[in-house]
């Protein structure tokens, strides 16, 4: 014979927040020359873990943004995402010289983005990433 439990008015479904990252570097080649117009690729993935060949993993895309850097070699973008609070998120970016299929520089990182509200500021990743020619 099955048995139920009663439900109660306490819900345990985890929250869905809107998070914000701000990614900010530059991106020079092996003797640190800034390079200009690298395609620079961030993707934010929900339950975050270490592991995979980028360096970090999770369960689903949240956040996927792609720009190029500037004639200085920096870039800036802002992402936002919706993912369950307090849980980790895996943060991948990419690089690569313009005209290139293959990625060339990868950097990741596994944090609980705060939620996005009227006063709290985006969490800031700050990158440095290095071409080979």
């Amino acid at each position: 014979m099955a048995s139920l439990a009663a439900c109660g008015s306490e819900t345990s479904a985890p929250r869905v927040e809107d998070v914000s990252l701000v990614a900010v570097g530059v991106v020079f080649d092996l003797a640190g020359t800034p390079v200009d117009e690298v395609v620079v690729h961030l993707q934010a993935m929900r339950d975050g873990r270490s592991g995979g060949a980028l360096g970090c993993t999770g369960s689903a895309l949240i956040g996927n943004k792609v720009v190029l850097t500037d004639a200085d070699g920096r870039f800036a973008m802002e992402l936002g995402a919706r993912s369950i609070a307090g849980t980790p998120v895996c943060i991948i970016v990419l690089a690569t010289r313009r005209g290139q299929s293959t990625w060339r520089d990868t950097a990741s990182v596994v944090y609980p983005y705060l939620p996005r509200t009227a006063v709290t500021p985006p969490d800031t990743v700050r990158v440095e990433m290095r071409l080979p020619p």
